[in-house]
């Protein structure tokens, strides 16, 4: 819409969306140290190009005895975490945080 001050005006309609994460399983694991634990994160409402994942608020995707794959499925994405060798120091709760925290879709009116 053109204003008569040289100045243009559009409309939009503005839907934002934020990916929403959550690892599967139980909320407590008991593993023999040694052993392999394998983490599954699930995240809905929107497609990240990288899924990261903390242990202790540092990233852990390139440690050396972790793996991290991750799958896009339609409108989910699924990132495993794998541990090889599991010790004591790995007893605190992992998360995971999407690569671009929200989703925005501009829609013209």
């Amino acid at each position: 819409m053109y204003t008569g001050t040289g100045v243009l005006s559009q409309f939009v309609n503005l839907h934002v969306s934020t990916p929403r994460a959550a690892i599967l399983g139980p909320r407590e694991l008991h593993v023999q140290e040694g052993n392999t634990i394998t983490l599954i994160c699930v995240i809905q409402q929107g497609k990240p190009p990288f899924v990261f994942w903390y242990h202790d608020q540092q990233m852990v995707n390139y440690d050396t005895r972790l793996s991290v794959e991750t799958h896009v499925e339609g409108a989910r994405t699924h990132s495993r975490l794998t541990i090889s060798h599991a010790s004591k120091d790995d007893c605190n709760t992992p998360t995971t945080i999407p690569s671009q925290p929200q989703n925005v879709l501009t829609t013209k009116d």
